[in-house]
């Protein structure tokens, strides 16, 4: 690949982090930069991957600490793979669900179950609310089963809403995901 074109790519996803191999290619076919014949699009594809001319990589994610200021106006949950039980000679997979309060770091309510489904979440969170009342918002990372459209209905009913925290940004959730780990 010739040094222009190399260069064009990469002021072109310096500029536009957003912009896709596909559209770049092009750009450099109509501008005649380069031809169909001596460039494919896979080639782009790879010299952008290859250099980490990414997204992920280019552009920093402003990360600011939040805490809210009281109890209940926000609880973090999280799911994590807990201890091996030995059952009758075998081994079976533990699954610990937590809930945690925002403000006060407060455990509002964890407990383990043999399955990670959505019957194990909802019997966490229908304890937790026993317990400490209702969240004005449940901040959940985008595992399958806090995508539920029964989770967001029954948030939705008590009054509190899900939001869901960045896809592959565990930094959102420390100190649940320090907890439940």
């Amino acid at each position: 690949m010739p040094d222009k074109v190399k260069e064009y790519i990469v002021s072109s996803k310096l500029a536009h982090p957003k912009k896709t191999a596909k559209t770049i290619y092009q750009e450099m076919i109509v501008t005649g930069l380069a031809s169909c014949n001596d460039l494919s699009l896979s080639t782009v594809q790879r010299y952008i991957s290859k250099n980490k001319l990414t997204i992920k990589s280019l552009e920093p994610v402003d990360r600011k600490a939040f805490e809210f200021e009281f109890a209940n106006d926000c609880w973090q949950s999280d799911i994590s793979v807990g201890p091996y039980l030995n059952l009758n000679g075998k081994k079976q997979k533990t699954h610990l669900f937590a809930i945690l309060d925002d403000a006060s770091r407060l455990v509002v309510h964890c407990e383990a179950f043999f399955s990670e489904g959505f019957p194990s979440l909802l019997s966490t969170f229908k304890t937790a609310v026993a317990k400490r009342g209702v969240p004005k918002k449940l901040f959940v990372d985008n595992g399958k089963v806090y995508h539920s459209s029964q989770l967001q209905f029954i948030c939705a009913s008590i009054g509190s809403i899900v939001s869901f925290a960045r896809p592959y940004s565990p930094q959102s959730k420390g100190y649940v995901k320090t907890f439940v780990m």
